[in-house]
């Protein structure tokens, strides 16, 4: 269907402020694909049907020598890298060339954002899409971790100077150039309370925009079936990072080990045993496999690797329950894909997770650092048919309207609109 949205003569022109390269540009530059921000992309993909406005994509590359331009699938691409001495001479003139009416930057921490408010020097025509909240993540970010974790490293991490102590010191500075970006841009989408709140906090005058995401299509013209999944089977992703908080879900594996001799978890993202013993080592992933050890959890545990759209489609239909155990999120995809395939879901009650989830309804939630709590969860849906046949159904229901394609399409295009007019 083509989403049309008349402007009288007007052509809008919004140029998109990405930080990393979307999976069309690595395929069009032979660049290994990065599986991340399905919500830009299916975005995309549903705006490229409207012919009444052009969007342009600025994205960063620290590999460049020099900023690159190509029109690709009908997209004017703008590659830059900040590491350059000329960054802030090259954006200006990306920015100046594509001549856009609105810019539209993907989340308010990222590198990119302040630079690019800078250069294009319109509040009342820039909007940041809010991703992460960083600044509520840091007052938790070590979580229950053990000192020696949160302050040691690796023999590698040591060279690069990246343990979790430094990783900290890096979110910090994100987190200043997040309020920053905030409080010099008059409207900020978001899609939760929990970011809501994080924008006014900061500037008070903000105009605040509703805008729900467009999730990968598999997954809505797939389904879970209870009957077809894996029984006792528990999906986690991207366990390889400390905030995502797999060292609670490895414990609470331990509780349900006893209950459930077959539970098995299936984590997708890098296999924490790949890099033992070597520089890529990490010594939150040495932790891991210390718990796994303790618990005796190794034949319990397959870690798969990274997962494209299909692949981790298709782990989620195999799955029993989605488990999301994260120290923060605002609005996290995962339980959103999930909740789209109708596959039952638990997860930490932080952020702007409970505007996605409401308890015992269409997902369960629990206390964030108790797995006690979270075995508890988990085993419900395992045993309790109604409620897990109840939570599927709405999880399905909600989640379609919630990420409806077409009415989610239109309101961005309202949104950019009512800014244009006013």
């Amino acid at each position: 269907m083509t989403i049309t949205l008349y402007l009288g003569e007007l052509r809008m022109k919004v140029l998109w402020i990405v930080s990393f390269k979307l999976p069309f540009i690595c395929k069009y530059y032979n660049y290994p694909v990065v599986y991340t921000g399905g919500w830009i992309s299916s975005m995309l993909e549903s705006l490229k049907k409207n012919s009444n406005i052009e969007i342009g994509i600025c994205y960063l590359n620290n590999s460049l020598i020099k900023s690159t331009y190509d029109v690709i699938e009908g997209i004017a691409c703008f590659g830059v890298s900040n590491k350059k001495k000329t960054f802030n001479k090259d954006l200006k003139k990306i920015i100046n060339d594509f001549n856009p009416d609105i810019m539209h930057i993907w989340g308010a921490e990222v590198d990119l954002s302040y630079p690019a408010i800078r250069a294009f020097n319109k509040p009342n025509r820039t909007i940041i899409h809010m991703q992460g909240c960083l600044g509520f993540l840091l007052s938790n970010f070590y979580g229950n971790l053990p000192k020696y974790v949160r302050y040691g490293f690796s023999f590698g991490e040591l060279i690069r100077r990246n343990n979790l102590f430094f990783i900290k010191k890096i979110y910090e500075k994100k987190s200043k150039i997040e309020n920053e970006s905030i409080k010099n841009v008059n409207h900020i989408i978001g899609r939760t309370h929990f970011d809501r709140n994080f924008a006014l906090t900061i500037n008070p005058k903000i105009n605040y925009y509703l805008g729900n995401e467009i999730m990968r299509n598999s997954f809505y013209l797939n389904e879970w079936d209870y009957n077809k999944c894996n029984k006792y089977s528990i999906l986690f992703s991207q366990g390889s990072k400390h905030i995502k908080g797999l060292n609670n879900l490895i414990v609470a594996l331990g509780d349900l080990k006893y209950r459930f001799p077959n539970v098995h978890l299936n984590v997708a993202g890098e296999d924490i045993y790949k890099y033992k013993n070597t520089l890529q080592d990490k010594i939150y992933w040495k932790y891991l496999r210390k718990l796994i050890s303790r618990y005796r959890l190794k034949d319990n545990i397959t870690f798969l690797g990274t997962l494209d759209e299909s692949k981790m489609c298709e782990a989620m239909l195999n799955a029993n329950v989605f488990v999301s155990c994260s120290l923060n999120e605002n609005s996290p995809n995962a339980i959103c894909e999930a909740k789209l395939l109708g596959l039952p879901v638990v997860s930490s009650y932080v952020g702007g997770v409970p505007s996605l989830i409401t308890h015992e309804n269409d997902g369960l939630l629990y206390p964030f650092n108790e797995p006690y709590m979270l075995s508890y969860e988990i085993s419900r849906i395992f045993v309790d048919d109604d409620l897990r046949t109840l939570i599927s159904k709405n999880a399905k229901e909600n989640a379609k309207k919630t990420h409806n394609v077409i009415e989610n399409t239109l309101n961005l295009l309202n949104i950019y609109n009512q800014i244009l007019k006013s």
